[in-house]
């Protein structure tokens, strides 16, 4: 049996952490009211993981440039999980906020760094395969 390559499980790690956010993101609400918030609570807890990601970007890409890539995409991918977890089992609205604020920064990395990995892949394969795959990162851009 053939061992998976690298961008095998990268893409798969990728598909897992999106499921993972969007499950997260579909109950958040719920939850949140569920744990007597108000509408105030909600818009924080959407404005402090864009914020988080964002504060992350650059110092991530930086550092990830510097010391190598690798330990900052799996670093990424295991404070998400780390964020899940949290959510998993906060008590109330403010342990929540600090889990969007964890996974804003865990994103960042994951995210940034999973384009760069992907950016490898492209340069490895043919002229068609890597068409197709402009074609794609230009139909689901961030």
């Amino acid at each position: 049996m053939k061992k998976p390559g690298l961008s095998t499980v990268l893409f798969a790690a990728a598909f897992c952490m999106m499921v993972g956010v969007g499950a997260i993101v579909s109950i958040l609400p719920r939850r949140i009211l569920d744990l007597s918030a108000d509408g105030i609570s909600l818009g924080l807890l959407s404005t402090s993981f864009a914020v988080a990601y964002l504060a992350a970007q650059l110092p991530v890409g930086y550092l990830a440039d510097r010391f190598g890539a690798s330990a900052f995409l799996v670093g990424g991918y295991l404070v998400c999980a780390a964020a899940g977890l949290i959510f998993y089992l906060a008590p109330n609205a403010s342990v929540i906020l600090v889990a969007r604020i964890v996974q804003g920064i865990g994103e960042a990395p994951a995210l940034s760094r999973q384009k760069a990995a992907d950016r490898a892949v492209l340069e490895k394969l043919n002229a068609t395969s890597r068409h197709i795959l402009r074609v794609n990162s230009r139909i689901f851009r961030q």
